[in-house]
């Protein structure tokens, strides 16, 4: 650790699970380790929020997930009574909804819903495409290429559309990767795993059902409080160690002295001596306030509505969640809490939470959002997820900004070469999130903030 009066101040800016992990490897060097993030809780995705019962409801990631590094586990778990926790090492219990029909077996499409003329035909295409020796300027030409017309038309297409808000012509190769859409079931469940064989259909073909693989990845839930007892739990590791945070609070002004960040000047006039500067909110927030200007951006930003319930009547048992491809229903996915926490000693409430995704604007704030409430109700009962005849005891709702990123098409990346300006003009700055050196999910981000800042996986 460095000594007082040494560069012993870091700021890290963003609150999420990306942040907290720099805080927390930060305050192995640096005295002084503050946390800045814009909105009223940390965690992002990760947290919970209580009902009128004091009930449980989480923000759209549910379960917190081992990355497989020893090293990092043992940060981000750290004084975890496993007593305390649900510790899932199988796959998950997942369904479907598309066509009209709700598949309990998978969390991937089944083609076989379609029509039998049109899922033969997409069937043969599937499994007839050649290897494409190039890469694809968008996520059309890309499904087009290895999945065939048919299939891009009636699965991808309808699916991908409503998910994104975009046309397949607008999104980059792989974007749909970033709800994990990327296989469907096409085939009889032996007949899945034989052909799962071959790596190249194994990209392209599910599992029949869930329980025919083996996840080998260790998930964990909190048997009371939700998921946002794991974000707690990090940041008491932080307070404990003297980290401290400012909520509410964005960055203004930035100031650089020979190179380097020594200063950052929060909206409320205060100014944060920073030594080594770690940012996990966008880069180009940082590269506004520093005058490093942006051309393009090869993201857009979708925001999640959450619609927290309580019924009077039983879920649909077994599923942890179910996610709704079906264009004509306009939930994306339904968490069915009392199937995680399965051996509660009281008799679990009824309560669900049903998210739908929205380009920003379209659904305002919470009394814009409260308004979906008796519509959505009616689409669980539709989907099945709850009795058609069930009522709603208690309801509430949150519009979550900017929480899914989309990627687009035919626009140059410019967090690379942000990166790299804003680092020639302040070198005490680190970047580390989503996008950035191509990293997208949790386990690979927290990876990258590790390499940096901890040592080598």
């Amino acid at each position: 650790m460095k000594g007082e009066g040494q560069e012993d101040h870091a700021v890290v800016v963003g609150g999420g699970v990306a942040g907290l992990f720099a805080a927390r490897l930060l305050l192995e060097d640096f005295r002084h380790v503050t946390v800045v993030e814009r909105g009223e809780h940390l965690g992002g995705l990760l947290g919970s929020r209580q009902g009128s019962g004091g009930e449980s409801f989480d923000c759209g990631i549910h379960y917190a997930l081992a990355t497989g590094s020893a090293a990092i586990d043992s940060i981000l778990f750290e004084g975890m009574d496993l007593g305390d926790w649900y510790v899932f090492d199988e796959s998950l219990p997942e369904g479907t909804y598309f066509c009209g029909r709700l598949n309990p077996e998978s969390g991937c499409i089944d083609a076989r819903y379609l029509p039998e003329e049109i899922y033969r035909k997409g069937l043969v295409e599937l499994l007839s495409v050649d290897r494409p020796e190039s890469g694809f300027d968008t996520l059309d030409a890309e499904l087009r290429a290895t999945v065939g017309e048919t299939y891009t038309e009636h699965i991808f297409r309808p699916a991908v559309e409503k998910l994104t808000g975009c046309q397949l012509s607008e999104l980059a190769p792989g974007a749909n990767r970033v709800f994990g859409n990327t296989r469907l079931v096409v085939l009889p469940s032996h007949a899945s795993i034989e052909v799962k064989r071959s790596p190249w259909y194994d990209e392209r073909v599910a599992f029949t059902r869930t329980t025919d693989r083996v996840s080998g990845i260790r998930k964990f839930y909190p048997r009371s409080g939700g998921i946002g007892r794991w974000i707690d739990s990090l940041v008491q590791g932080i307070r404990a160690r003297g980290g401290r945070f400012e909520l509410e609070r964005g960055v203004e002004t930035v100031q650089c002295v020979d190179g380097r960040v020594v200063s950052l000047g929060l909206d409320d006039g205060r100014h944060l001596r920073c030594d080594s500067l770690a940012w996990t909110a966008p880069p180009v927030i940082l590269g506004r306030i520093l005058g490093v200007a942006v051309k393009s951006n090869n993201l857009k930003f979708r925001d999640l509505v959450c619609l927290d319930y309580i019924f009077d009547s039983s879920l649909l048992p077994g599923l942890h969640w179910v996610t709704v491809y079906d264009p004509d229903v306009a939930v994306y996915r339904v968490t069915l809490y009392p199937n995680i926490t399965t051996d509660a000693v009281a008799p679990a409430p009824h309560r669900l939470t049903a998210e739908l995704l929205c380009d920003g604007g379209a659904i305002s704030d919470r009394s814009a959002a409260r308004e979906w409430l008796p519509r959505v109700a009616q689409e669980l009962g539709h989907i099945g997820v709850v009795p058609r005849s069930a009522s709603v005891v208690w309801g509430e709702a949150v519009v979550i900004k900017n929480a899914v990123p989309i990627p687009l098409a035919g626009r140059a990346n410019p967090t690379d070469a942000l990166v790299a300006r804003v680092s020639a003009e302040a070198s005490n700055v680190q970047f580390f999130g989503r996008n950035i050196r191509g990293k997208f999910f949790q386990a690979e981000v927290l990876e990258d903030v590790y390499d940096a800042l901890g040592g080598t996986v």
